[in-house]
């Protein structure tokens, strides 16, 4: 079993974000399931507000969920897009990503758990997060983490579930 270690990752770690994206979204081959995001976009869910955290054997990257903190009137904020707002302080469960050959360690999960940890630490009291609905393993651990479904949304050209988890 391969010895993972996790820690935040910063602006050094954008080519291995970069090309780690783009090797599982080429393994996943729908775009459906797993757009390919900008260069820009990763750039800046690794600077504050945002926080990124990965899944490292050695100094290869093999696995990271982001956690996006929308600014006021952000576009990308799902939030309000729920079936009943809640008004409690959010962040974005924007994206996780593990390389095929890791899937099975439950990776999605122990870094879910620790955008948890860093949510609460910063009063973030609510996670929203996307699925497809076609993507079962996701959205199995999703719902494995606690995050419930509250409704369907259109969502980067596609139909997604939007997924939601209250904190604390």
């Amino acid at each position: 079993m391969a010895e993972f270690s996790f820690r935040q990752c910063n602006f050094d770690d954008l080519d291995q974000v970069v090309a780690l994206e783009a090797e599982v979204a080429d393994a996943v081959g729908s775009t459906a399931l797993l757009r390919r995001n900008s260069r820009e976009m990763f750039a800046n869910c690794l600077s504050s507000p945002h926080y990124t955290v990965g899944a490292w054997v050695g100094e290869r990257l093999v696995a990271f969920a982001i956690m996006y903190v929308p600014i006021d009137g952000d576009p990308e904020d799902l939030a309000p897009l729920m079936e009943k707002p809640t008004g409690l302080p959010s962040a974005n469960y924007k994206l996780v990503v593990v390389k095929p050959s890791f899937r099975g360690h439950k990776l999605q999960c122990r870094l879910g758990a620790m955008i948890e940890i860093e949510a609460l630490g910063r009063g973030i009291r609510q996670l929203c997060a996307t699925v497809s609905p076609l993507n079962s393993p996701s959205l199995h651990n999703l719902l494995s983490m606690g995050f419930i479904r509250d409704r369907e949304v259109v969502k980067y050209g596609y139909p997604r579930l939007l997924m939601v988890k209250r904190l604390g």
